[in-house]
């Protein structure tokens, strides 16, 4: 998947001129680099918090349903935006969860 590109324009000398940090922040993508590195490396504490919440669950007894993982709606808009359909894949969802362990506390018991 390419970068989407985003065109900023140049103020003509007529109109008031945006601050050149701003251009420069906007042109290079420092914000939105920045920006995209807090916020990955504050999903796991948003999953371990969201998890926290199931910490006790056990499957009942007939139930045909089994709770697979738990995560934060964040991280699935996330998910669902970049890949389309990859949360109702069942193989792909247990891959994930086998790669982020914070998402079934239940199961470290």
């Amino acid at each position: 998947m390419s970068a989407p590109n985003i065109i900023i324009p140049k103020f003509a000398e007529t109109q008031e001129a945006m601050p050149d940090w701003v251009e420069r922040t906007l042109r290079n993508g420092c914000f939105l680099h920045e920006y995209l590195r807090r916020e990955k490396a504050r999903t796991t504490e948003r999953m371990r918090t969201v998890a926290a919440q199931n910490q006790d669950y056990e499957r009942r007894r007939g139930s045909e349903h089994n709770l697979v993982g738990v995560m934060d709606m964040r991280t699935w808009m996330r998910w669902q935006l970049s890949e389309p359909g990859v949360m109702e894949d069942v193989k792909e969802f247990k891959k994930l969860v086998k790669d982020n362990p914070e998402m079934t506390p239940w199961k470290g018991r």
